[in-house]
């Protein structure tokens, strides 16, 4: 982990104390949340508000460029920093709730070999093979889709009280869609799955040409030779193409968008690839992109949102359960 400022551990206890505090006010709406689904839409979009209002203090108060700060900070202060805070994740009651912020965590933050660790050590701890992997998919794709709605009310208006009362009401009008969604989303991963006990999976990545991305490099004669060591993670996704723009986004957003403000389209991107120049791409990432080819168990997999419109069709699972059988590099048209 990077080295966190004063600053840093300030703001991260600060939003530690904050979320606690939520998670106790509302012990008994959490725990009700696992009983009712759309109890729990509406308390994921009360977070949400509450985080949106934290992240704004934190601006306003420290005068903090959050976009560079060297650590996440919501994920700090909910899941907890060593000698900064303990985690405010232990206040939450509700295993639906659980799931739901995992996966958003998941879904939002490239992570580090030290943050899954912590993750795993938290699910171990708390909800470890309790919830079934359809329940806990559903409260992830939840939380994405409450979040999506969220983002467009942020961006057309800046009065914290009239975006609660809209955004209150817009998900009580929206709840019978994100339970459509959250359906569609286990019928597609149902269907896809089948009967199989072992799926094919990708992920999209970049390793540093100088490390080796298997555990003990060599494939023949190794024992660990499908244990993935540079550029591992856990996230990986059903769709290849959709691997594809993973394996370059981040270089292809600043390269031709100019700045990394989020996600681009993944058609947009798998369009861009073509225009990159393998040779300098090369040269000023001295990293090379490659599409990465798995075997997962699906009894491994801890969730999954698979719309059949908008995701990214992805699954996540310990990198250590992710068998790598290969990895192709990237074909770049120059």
């Amino acid at each position: 982990m990077t080295r966190l400022t004063a600053k840093e551990k300030e703001m991260i206890s600060y939003c530690n104390r904050e979320f606690s505090k939520w998670f106790k006010q509302n012990k008994l709406k959490l725990i009700e949340a696992d009983k009712k689904y759309k109890d729990f839409l509406l308390l994921v979009s009360e977070f949400f508000i509450l985080r949106s209002l934290l992240l704004k203090h934190v601006v306003n108060i420290y005068g903090y460029d959050l976009s560079k700060s060297s650590y996440n900070l919501d994920y700090a202060a909910v899941f907890g920093v060593k000698g900064v805070c303990d985690p405010a994740i232990n206040e939450i009651k509700s295993e639906r709730f659980f799931w739901g912020y995992f996966g958003f965590t998941v879904f939002s933050i490239e992570f580090s070999s030290l943050a899954i660790e912590n993750l795993r050590q938290t699910v171990d701890r708390l909800y470890k093979n309790k919830y079934s992997l359809e329940k806990k998919s559903s409260a992830y794709t939840a939380f994405m889709y409450i979040e999506f709605f969220y983002n467009g009310i942020h961006m057309n208006t800046s009065d914290t009280l009239l975006k609660r009362n809209i955004f209150s009401n817009q998900i009580k009008v929206k709840q019978e869609k994100i339970i459509e969604l959250s359906g569609q989303s286990n019928d597609y991963f149902r269907t896809y799955v089948g009967d199989q006990k072992t799926i094919k999976v990708y992920r999209g990545f970049s390793y540093d040409t100088s490390k080796n991305v298997r555990v003990g490099r060599y494939l023949k004669s190794n024992q660990n030779a499908k244990l993935q060591d540079n550029g591992k993670s856990i996230s990986f996704t059903l769709d290849k193409k959709i691997a594809k723009t993973f394996a370059v986004n981040f270089y292809v957003t600043e390269t031709f968008v100019g700045d990394w403000s989020g996600r681009v389209n993944g058609n947009e991107l798998l369009l861009k690839i073509n225009d990159i120049d393998k040779e300098i791409f090369l040269e000023e990432n001295g990293r090379r992109p490659v599409i990465g080819v798995y075997e997962v168990d699906v009894d491994d997999i801890l969730l999954y949102s698979c719309n059949p419109n908008t995701s990214e069709y992805e699954i996540f699972v310990y990198p250590e359960n992710a068998r790598l059988i290969r990895y192709d590099p990237i074909k770049f048209s120059k």
